[in-house]
This record gives structure tokens, sequence and C-alpha cells, in this order.
């Protein structure tokens, strides 16, 4: 996006789309409440999708000795926005050194024959996305107070008011400019057309393909051969 916008310039944009309001019309303050709902409904779909959200950030928390399970989120025992997705693998950091926890699910760590076993590097880790608080349970249990770091994706903020300034790489305000056209027109008694579903379908693979990243592929060493 060459510049930022506000919200209720897009707002006003999306709403043009579809001559939902007339040029010189002003939204009531209840319309544009409704418009920054739909708006933020947006942006919670567009945070689910792993794709749709342009980078990821890493989050070191310490453990605590002896302690298994941390929630995280707001108010957590690791303070932060509740992640969506934990990219895999996180990172203990012992005497200097970063090694790698891998995540498991449920039925892996239900497996785990002794759930209370210590040790200085944690090895896995459990995580159950619960709401308002995340939960990870470490494994083995860490015996003294390590880094751990986590690979988290990003999240779009909830959007406070009309006035607020919104700012994005190339490509997401077009993007949410046609999705939003197709989520307010019915509020307004209108349709969107073909041409802006499709556009706002074509905008969103545009993201998630800039977006895709070629996974790296990883053999161990001793599937290599002597070669």
């Amino acid at each position: 996006m060459p510049s930022p916008t506000t919200a209720g310039a897009l707002i006003r944009q999306a709403l043009g789309l579809t001559n939902a309001v007339g040029v010189d019309q002003t939204l009531t303050a209840d319309e544009t409440s409704d418009c920054l709902s739909v708006l933020n409904d947006i942006y919670e779909d567009l945070s689910n999708q792993k794709l749709a959200i342009w980078a990821n950030h890493n989050e070191t928390f310490n453990t605590v000795e002896g302690t298994a399970t941390y929630t995280i989120g707001v108010g957590g025992t690791w303070n932060t926005v509740r992640p969506i997705r934990i990219n895999d693998p996180a990172i203990c950091t012992f005497q200097g050194a970063d090694y790698p926890v891998t995540a498991i699910n449920q039925a892996d760590y239900n497996l785990i024959p002794v759930k209370t076993m210590t040790s200085q590097i944690v090895e896995r880790y459990l995580y159950v996305n619960e709401f308002p608080l995340g939960q990870i349970t470490l494994w083995p249990v860490p015996s003294l107070v390590v880094p751990i770091t986590l690979s988290i994706d990003n999240v779009l903020t909830n959007i406070a008011s009309a006035a607020t300034t919104l700012s994005f790489p190339a490509g997401y305000s077009k993007m949410l400019k046609y999705m939003l056209a197709v989520d307010l027109a019915p509020l307004f008694g209108k349709e969107a057309s073909s041409l802006i579903r499709k556009t706002a379908l074509d905008t969103l693979a545009n993201i998630k393909r800039v977006n895709n990243k070629t996974p790296t592929v990883r053999l161990d060493n001793s599937l290599m051969g002597s070669n």
C-alpha cells in the first residue's frame, strides 16, 4: 500500500464499490460501529488463516524450575498476545547453545510414559489453543530456569475506531477493501457483484502465494550414507 489509510476511509471505499451509500452520505454512529464490527470479523478470519498474515516473530520466555505447564496470553504465565499458532520448532537455550524443541499433539503427549521426568534441556512441547489463555506443556520438565523461544504467527489487532490508522504491506489494502465490500453490502440492502467477489478471492490468493515459503527439507545424517 503506498500510504497508510484509516479504517473509516477503507469502509467508505468498500461501500462505494457496491454503491451502498451515496458519495455525500455520512454514516451514522450505529452504521459506523456495525461496519467496524464486520471489519474486525475479517481481521479475525484472516488471522486464523496461516498464509493470510505476512509475518511471524520470536518471543522468549523463562521456564520455572520443576514446572511443566504454562498459560500463554494476556495475563498468563507467559504474558503476550495469545498465539493462534506456534511454528515448529521452538528453541531451548542452555549454556549458550540452542536446542530444538519439537511440537507434539495431545495423543503423542499421552503416550509419554513418565511425564514428570526432568531435564536441563526441554525436547518437546504441547500447545493447546484454549481461550482466553493458551496452554503450553514442556517435556521433559525443566529442572532449572531456561529460556524458551517460540516462533509465533502475527495476529491482526482489532480496530478500535474509524479514526484508527491502518498500514499494511503491498496488496493488503485492496484485498481488505474488496472483502469488506462483499460482507458490508447486505447490511445496506445491496449485493456485491460477481466481479467484486472474484477480486476479493483473487487478491487473497495473491497474498497467500506471496506469504507461502518453500519449506527446507532436513534429513538425519545417519540416513545420508557415507557419501
